[in-house]
């Protein structure tokens, strides 16, 4: 275990699977704690890089890794990203087919899978649930973590059911919670409702010196979008304006 955590390691790993040089802010702090066998809620902003803190050490680690997340298109793009450099990643949703359910199944079962994406609803369904009690799961990572709390923007009830699940399984995995949004209180709550109160709370900044906002007023909106995206040819970004 001294081995994985190492430093060097950890940045070797990172270029191997990924091709980055260095880690960003909060990253290899929370990746070393979940390879410490620590619980940990991540507050990190958008764009920050949530998905490479647990992807890492699960690919570091056997078995496979549990991603609970509220939208079938996060599920999807993520499961297809993975997919796309090498890592077998799959997801659950309820437009599958009982063969396809089937199939996704049988691979996790059959370590052909590393990371299996479900939405928590799923986590109450009786022929998963037989699933995860055969399958060798070391890590569930709770994305948009925020929806477990009352006081959060986004609740879902369907998000209590992660502490149940986890304790029907025969050996206890790690946790690792992810969430862009949530103050002191929600991050309270979160520990609170999944169990896990020894876990290590990381929150990283919140500024992003890469993006810029500015508010402009004119007569001839047209002309303006045009005459701004003249301005900023080889840039990108997002233009909202009045109807």
């Amino acid at each position: 275990m001294a081995r994985i955590i190492d430093s060097d390691f950890l940045h070797r790993a990172l270029q191997h699977f990924y091709g980055y040089s260095s880690f960003r802010t909060g990253q290899e702090e929370i990746i070393s704690e979940i390879l410490h066998g620590q619980p940990v809620l991540a507050v990190l902003p958008t764009g920050a890089g949530k998905s490479i803190c647990f992807q890492l050490p699960s690919l570091l680690l056997k078995g496979v890794t549990l991603v609970i997340s509220p939208l079938i298109s996060l599920m999807k793009d993520q499961a297809e990203a993975l997919t796309a450099r090498g890592i077998p990643a799959a997801y659950l949703d309820s437009s599958m087919s009982s063969n396809e359910y089937g199939r996704v199944l049988h691979a996790a079962l059959n370590k052909q899978c590393k990371f299996l994406y479900v939405a928590p609803e799923r986590l109450v369904n009786q022929q998963f649930i037989d699933f995860a009690r055969q399958a060798y799961i070391t890590m569930v990572a709770v994305d948009e973590a925020h929806c477990v709390s009352q006081w959060g923007h986004s609740f879902r009830k369907e998000y209590y059911n992660i502490p149940d699940f986890i304790q029907a399984l025969p050996a206890k995995p790690l946790v690792a919670a992810f969430t862009a949004t949530a103050t002191p209180d929600v991050r309270r709550d979160i520990i609170k409702r999944l169990g896990i109160p020894e876990a290590k709370i990381v929150v990283t900044g919140f500024d992003r010196p890469n993006l810029h906002f500015a508010v402009q007023r004119t007569q001839d909106k047209e002309r303006s979008l045009l005459e701004f995206m003249r301005k900023h040819k080889k840039d990108c970004g997002v233009v909202y304006c009045a109807t």
